[in-house]
């Protein structure tokens, strides 16, 4: 009885490091090309002579709208003024996180924006090309289809901004915008001349 019991105990710690070494064996052997491929990025195949054929519509255009020339596309940009507020102040908000702004105005209008700030009193380089650069990124980044970005630090056109969206906001016109923030931008422009 004590002899069974002991080739019993005596199997039991032969499994153990039996299965121990079928393991170290099984991996050991293993060819790492599988491996290798589950990590590789799937590549196309040089002869592809069963690949379907995948072919679409052409376009469907409006015969009225080819015949009228004077049918113009769908205007791009900011083009009411709920949306030129609304842009606006998503804007400021924006900007105003960068560490060198304490306020900004902005008033938008098609794929314009004008952007008036005013810096913290720590930031002492002025609008350079650097801050320029990350204004205009970050306007593009609320507003898609703007495409121009025109910036100012000038305190007389801040302040003509932030009256022009207080103009507004009392249910001006977009026409009244669009004409008021060509003016600012012409004198922008004089000024950088």
């Amino acid at each position: 009885m004590k002899n069974q019991e002991n080739l019993r105990n005596f199997r039991r710690m032969l499994m153990i490091p039996g299965a121990f070494a079928c393991a170290l064996l099984m991996t050991a052997c293993m060819d790492n090309t599988a491996m290798d491929m589950a990590t590789q990025t799937p590549q196309a195949t040089q002869n592809m002579t069963n690949a379907p054929v995948i072919t679409t519509a052409p376009a469907q255009t409006n015969p009225m709208q080819d015949m009228n020339p004077s049918a113009a596309p769908a205007a791009a940009g900011v083009t009411s003024m709920s949306d030129a507020m609304k842009m606006a102040e998503k804007i400021e908000e924006e900007l105003e996180r960068l560490s060198e702004v304490d306020d900004a105005q902005v008033a938008l209008a098609g794929t314009t924006a004008v952007v008036a700030l005013e810096f913290d009193d720590q930031y002492q380089s002025g609008l350079d090309q650097r801050l320029k650069d990350i204004v205009s990124e970050r306007v593009k980044g609320v507003v898609k289809d703007i495409e121009d970005v025109i910036i100012t630090e000038e305190p007389e056109l801040f302040t003509r901004i932030e009256d022009l969206g207080d103009k507004l906001d009392a249910n001006g016109a977009m026409d009244d915008l669009k004409t008021e923030l060509d003016a600012i931008i012409q004198k922008i422009k004089g000024a950088m001349a």
